[in-house]
């Protein structure tokens, strides 16, 4: 993580030079070597006009977890000045969990534009799970959940566990097929960090899962 503000400042003047002389390649290369939280934090701190040409300069995979990252704000600014295209990409990325979030904080017109550029399985599972009423047994389970993706190793799953909600059950979502099983978290520690978590799922029903409406 970024400690100092001195240090902060020092990657601002870098980044505010390098986007001024379009050294575009120099930029994408500082970013690629820094966490997420960070990236997002020099986004944040930086001038808000560069903020979509430095956002189009990270991977896709990177982008996506920056964008959970940054404010809400920032957030609904950037999909504003999306493409389609982009808009898409960004939301191919996302853990649904980390979806759910995002729409939650957008307002209408917003939620209407991501609902129509989601997958039709990301969107219905959005549906559902945001038409749960409060205080039932659809929102606490969700609430109790972490999203994982069955190609990832036991090594990133344990990062993205101890970045987003330590100590929860974490429940492996696969990109076309959403709600596939959950994972024990005590069984992780035995498997090889380089192993899929894949093997470790274990299918369940879910009991009354039905949406409202």
């Amino acid at each position: 993580m970024i400690d100092y503000q001195e240090e902060l400042e020092q990657y601002q003047e870098r980044i505010d030079e390098l986007a001024k002389e379009k050294r575009y390649a120099e930029l994408r290369d500082l970013f690629l070597p820094m966490e997420p939280a960070d990236i997002a934090l020099l986004l944040e701190e930086g001038k808000q006009e560069q903020m979509p040409l430095l956002y189009r300069l990270l991977p896709k995979e990177t982008a996506a977890e920056v964008f959970v990252e940054l404010e809400s704000e920032s957030q609904e600014m950037l999909i504003n000045g999306f493409s389609n295209t982009e808009l898409k990409e960004v939301l191919d990325e996302l853990y649904l969990d980390d979806a759910v979030d995002i729409v939650e904080e957008m307002p209408a017109s917003v939620v209407i534009r991501i609902l129509d550029k989601a997958t039709p399985e990301m969107r219905k599972s959005i549906n559902e799970i945001l038409k749960y009423p409060e205080d039932s047994a659809g929102s606490i389970m969700n609430m109790e959940f972490l999203s994982l993706k069955k190609d990832m190793t036991v090594e990133d799953a344990f990062k993205r566990i101890r970045r987003i909600a330590a100590g929860i059950l974490p429940q492996e979502i696969e990109p076309k097929v959403f709600n596939q099983g959950f994972i024990q978290p005590r069984g992780i520690h035995l498997i090889a960090p380089h192993n899929a978590v894949k093997p470790l799922v274990r299918r369940f029903v879910p009991h009354n899962k039905r949406p409202l409406g």
